[in-house]
C-alpha cells in the first residue's frame, strides 16, 4: 500500500502527530516492516480508527508507560519509563500489513522484549543490535537508555555524518531511523534510512525536503543537559545562524549559549569550536 500525496496522513497531522511518527505509520502501512507507536490513548484511538479504514493491522499494549522518574531533559521524548495500569501514561501501539507481525511485537513487549525478534520486525540493522545488546547495560544505568554517548565513542571516523542516520532529530519530531546507530557513519543504518527517504518523497516531496532540512545541522548533548541543534548550520564550518534556528529539548545555560552565539561580534568561529558559555562536557556533533 502506497500513497502519491499526503492527503492520507492530514488526519494524523491534525491531531498531533509528529512527522517521525508519520513517517512510522507510512513505513508500515508500505509494507517494509511493522511499527511501534508510544503515544496517548487519544492519538491511538485516532491511529487504530484510520488504520482500519485502509485495511492495516493494530494492536494495543494492555500497560501504559510513564516516565522513570529521572529527569531526562529529552523533551516528550521516553527513553526510561516503567509499566502502569492503562489510562495511566502513554501506550504502545503496533501496526502493520500481517497480523501475525503486529501480534508477535506486542506479546514480545508484554513478555519482556525479545529485542532479536523485535528487531528484525522492525527493521534494525544485524549490527546495530549486536551494539544494543552489548551496551545496554551502561546505557541504562549512565545514560538514561540513551546511546548518543556510547555511539560517539564507537564512531572512529570524523564527521560530518551522515544526515540520515541523525536519530537525535527525533527529539525535535523528525528522523529517518528509530534506532541507535552502532555508529554514527554506520552504512547499514544509512541504507535503512534511506529507504525510508523514498517512501517520504514518494508521498511527498516538501515532507522529504522538510525531514533532511531538520536533520541537518550541529546537534550538541550531553546526558543531562538535553538536546540542542542548529538546525541546517555546522558550527565546523563558520555558518552563519539564526537564534531562532536553535531549538532544544529543555532551555537551559546551554541553550542561551547557542542562542548568543548567532551574534558574530561575540563570537569568532576561527578561534573556538564552540560559542563561549557552552560546557565543556557538552557533544558536538555534525550531520550534513
Amino acid at each position: 500500500m502506497t500513497w502519491t500525496s499526503a492527503a492520507d496522513f492530514t488526519e494524523l497531522w491534525f491531531n498531533g502527530f509528529t512527522h517521525g511518527e508519520c513517517r512510522e505509520v507510512l513505513e508500515a502501512a508500505s509494507g517494509y516492516k511493522a511499527s511501534r507507536l508510544l503515544i496517548t490513548r487519544y492519538k491511538a484511538a485516532v491511529l487504530t480508527e484510520w488504520a482500519s479504514d485502509r485495511g492495516l493491522r493494530t494492536a494495543l499494549s494492555d500497560f501504559d508507560v510513564i516516565e522513570s522518574g529521572t529527569l531526562e531533559n529529552k523533551g516528550h521524548w521516553i527513553n526510561m519509563g516503567r509499566r502502569a495500569p492503562a489510562g495511566h501514561g502513554l501506550c504502545f501501539v503496533y501496526l502493520g500489513h500481517r497480523l501475525r507481525d503486529v501480534r508477535a511485537a506486542c506479546a514480545s513487549d508484554a513478555s519482556g522484549e525479545d529485542a532479536g525478534l523485535l528487531a528484525d520486525l522492525f527493521r534494525i540493522p544485524e549490527c546495530c543490535l549486536r551494539f544494543y545488546e552489548l551496551h545496554a547495560e551502561r546505557a541504562r544505568m549512565e545514560f538514561d537508555n540513551d546511546y548518543a554517548v556510547v555511539t560517539t565513542e564507537a564512531t572512529t571516523a570524523t564527521g560530518p555524518y551522515p544526515w540520515y542516520n541523525n536519530y537525535l532529530a527525533q527529539y525535535f519530531g523528525h528522523s529517518l531511523i528509530h534506532h541507535f546507530p552502532c555508529r554514527w557513519d554506520c552504512e547499514a543504518s544509512q541504507s535503512r534510512a534511506l529507504y525510508s527517504l523514498n517512501l517520504i518523497a514518494d508521498v511527498s516531496a516538501s515532507w522529504a525536503r522538510l525531514t533532511e532540512a531538520k536533520c541537518r545541522g550541529t546537534v550538541w548533548f550531553s546526558p543531562r543537559d538535553g538536546v540542542h541543534m542548529v538546525q541546517g548550520h555546522l558550527i565546523s564550518r563558520g555558518d552563519d545562524y539564526r537564534a531562532d534556528e536553535v531549538v532544544s529539548t529543555v532551555h537551559s545555560d546551554l541553550t542561551y549559549a547557542l542562542k548568543l552565539g548567532a551574534d558574530r561580534s561575540t563570537w569568532d568561529p576561527a578561534a573556538t569550536d564552540r560559542p563561549p558559555g557552552v560546557p565543556k562536557d557538552a557533544v558536538r556533533l555534525e550531520f550534513d
